[in-house]
């Protein structure tokens, strides 16, 4: 559970996939680096955390299985909704908000890959997030296919939507994100360590170095272990 809470925390925290680092160079010189990092993580694991307690006793009350995955959103809200007084207001105004955070995920994903092809390439931003948007738009389908139609066409012993899952969290951006870790805790962080720690305490600083160093490449080795457990697995049974 610690290990896929774990992976978890690539996606919500946006890690091992360069949108901290793109819009990490965004950001002015007078921004404490370390006090603003600590803010994002702690409003991100107060949201984790408010969510689990709304959707969890809610899945129980109504007899949903937690095998069902991440459409328990839209099978749990609106029967959580049901039985709240004025519960198609907030139905509108939950899912709307859902609409406007699914797209600015995007928009963070996406400005990755846009902000590559405009300074490697030479590329103007507009074309660049056409064609982007054009295979999110198209790798989209094929996934969101996964909880209807397709759903019963498998590779590996999962769908389209989970082998992209797998394949990211458990793979693709723990990899990037033990790289990032050994970068800077090994050959950049006497370059980096006074942007980095300017606003934290020295002790602090020090476990910040420690973790780069050793801690988060050995969770990580974990995360990434199980990924190929988890499909080797998958692919015994499919």
């Amino acid at each position: 559970m610690l290990i896929e809470a774990a992976g978890l925390a690539f996606f919500s925290l946006s890690l091992g996939m360069g949108c901290m680092i793109t819009y990490g160079s965004y950001i002015p010189d007078g921004v404490r680096i370390g006090r603003s990092a600590l803010c994002v993580v702690a409003l991100t694991a107060m949201t984790c955390l408010l969510s689990g307690l709304i959707i969890i006793p809610a899945l129980f009350a109504f007899g949903f299985s937690p095998a069902e995955g991440p459409g328990l959103t839209f099978i749990v809200m609106p029967a959580l909704f049901s039985r709240m007084t004025g519960g198609t207001f907030f139905a509108v105004l939950f899912f709307v908000l859902l609409l406007v955070a699914a797209l600015t995920s995007s928009v963070s994903l996406m400005e990755v890959v846009t902000r590559f092809f405009m300074d490697e390439m030479g590329m103007r931003r507009t074309p660049v997030c056409l064609l982007m948007s054009l295979c999110m738009f198209v790798v989209g389908i094929a996934a969101s296919l996964s909880f209807g139609v397709w759903q019963h066409h498998t590779l590996f012993g999962m769908t389209f939507f989970q082998l992209l899952d797998s394949v990211t969290s458990c793979l693709m951006m723990p990899f990037g994100g033990a790289m990032v870790a050994l970068l800077v805790g090994w050959k950049a962080w006497n370059s980096l360590a006074g942007k980095l720690t300017s606003d934290l305490s020295p002790r602090f600083a020090l476990l910040l170095k420690i973790t780069c160093r050793f801690f988060a490449p050995i969770i990580i080795a974990a995360i990434v272990l199980q990924g190929f457990w988890f499909a080797l697995s998958s692919a015994a049974t499919g």
